[in-house]
């Protein structure tokens, strides 16, 4: 076929191939083309047309090839390029679709579409990739009522689905609602329920084993000094009896012993003012030999009583009040009475004794309170017969 200029009317070119043409003007028109396969410039736009008889089905109405002379490998494809205009570049670069080959092999061909945009304005590059390793479909859909933005974290990692079983590394959740899940193990896990705000409460009748730390159960300091009170605050009783002994106990040779003991818990003295009070009971055999009895704070004697022939077949009481006045410093007050009544109630004979002074006993730490006797002429002169301790705040 041979084309004259200007080309006029209508030409038929048959089962012939037009080439080596330069360019194409096309017309404006203001319809689509007439038949199918024909192209046309309607209202600006080249439309192609097509048409056949499917009501269903995806048809391959338009078709751009580019294959190659030399020998295909991985990373061969086609692109589309889309180009505009920019306030340097006319016509620019805007965006390009690249389908490419990533495997060639005969009957395992894989392909991917790439996505080139421009960024900060410089060339095109690979923005997006979208690939596939099966045979379905990967639906993207929405429901939003305005727009949205969805980021993606600068990693490689795999998106987790609400409907998957998946594991989360290395996630923090921020006032989540967790609906009745399945723990396996808290053997590596920080749990913690520090109010509603920061992750809710936790219903005690969830605790079915183990023991809940005092400590946990209110503020203060918690000891076996202490109680908790309806405000969940550790304090100190009132003229709380924090041990009674009445196991008797004689002396069994002829120094210093200690009859009866009970150690006294750290930080009992907590604050200045802090006081306990001590009572111990003896009985004496009838004779005249000396007889010592008495209390000790520590390392400090707070009551004793030294008898001699007054001691014969009495009964002997010590009390002593022991009050903190600063850190590891105390005050005490001590007295003693001895008289042949007290068994029977009428201790018509009775003298008495007072003991003052002050101790530096670590109140921080335990301190040992014990009633002793000392009996130097013989064995078994001074039996012990009550013990009783007391905190009085």
């Amino acid at each position: 076929m041979v084309l004259i200029n200007p080309l006029t009317g209508n030409l038929d070119a048959g089962s012939n191939d037009v080439t080596a043409l330069d360019e194409l003007a096309f017309t404006d028109a203001t319809a689509n083309p007439t038949a199918s396969g024909r192209l046309r410039r309607n209202a600006g736009r080249m439309v192609w047309g097509y048409e056949d008889a499917r009501t269903n089905s995806v048809v391959e109405a338009f078709v751009i090839q580019a294959t190659t002379t030399g020998v295909a490998a991985a990373g061969i494809g086609t692109g589309l390029v889309f180009r505009a205009e920019s306030a340097d570049e006319a016509p620019s670069d805007f965006g390009r679709l690249d389908f490419v080959a990533t495997d060639i092999t005969a009957a395992s061909e894989d392909t991917v579409l790439d996505v080139l945009l421009r960024v900060a304005g410089a060339a095109m590059s690979a923005a997006w990739r979208f690939a596939t390793t099966t045979a379905f479909r990967g639906i993207f859909s929405h429901a939003n009522t305005a727009d949205r933005t969805y980021t993606l974290q600068d990693s490689s990692d795999t998106l987790v689905g609400r409907a998957t079983t998946d594991t989360l590394t290395n996630k923090t959740l921020t006032t989540p609602t967790i609906t009745t899940p399945v723990i396996a193990s808290f053997a590596s896990a920080t749990h913690t329920h520090q109010d509603a705000a920061g992750g809710g409460t936790l219903d005690a009748a969830a605790i079915a084993a183990g023991t809940v730390a005092t400590a946990r159960l209110g503020s203060g300091s918690a000891s076996s000094a202490t109680f908790l009170r309806g405000d969940q605050t550790w304090a100190t009783g009132f003229e709380r009896v924090l041990s009674l002994n009445h196991t008797a106990q004689a002396t069994t040779g002829t120094v210093k012993e200690t009859l009866a003991s009970y150690s006294l818990p750290a930080n009992t003295l907590s604050a200045d003012g802090k006081t306990i009070r001590v009572r111990a009971w003896f009985t004496m055999t009838a004779n005249a030999n000396n007889k010592t009895y008495g209390i000790d704070f520590g390392a400090t004697t707070v009551a004793t009583r030294i008898t001699t022939t007054l001691g014969a077949g009495y009964d002997g009481y010590v009390e002593a009040t022991v009050t903190r006045t600063a850190s590891n410093a105390q005050r005490y007050a001590g007295h003693e009475l001895l008289g042949s009544g007290f068994v029977t109630g009428n201790a018509d004979a009775t003298v008495g004794g007072l003991d003052l002074g002050t101790a530096a006993e670590t109140d921080s730490g335990a301190i040992t309170i014990a009633a002793f006797a000392t009996t130097a002429n013989a064995a078994g002169d001074v039996t012990f017969q009550l013990l009783v301790v007391e905190l009085l705040n």
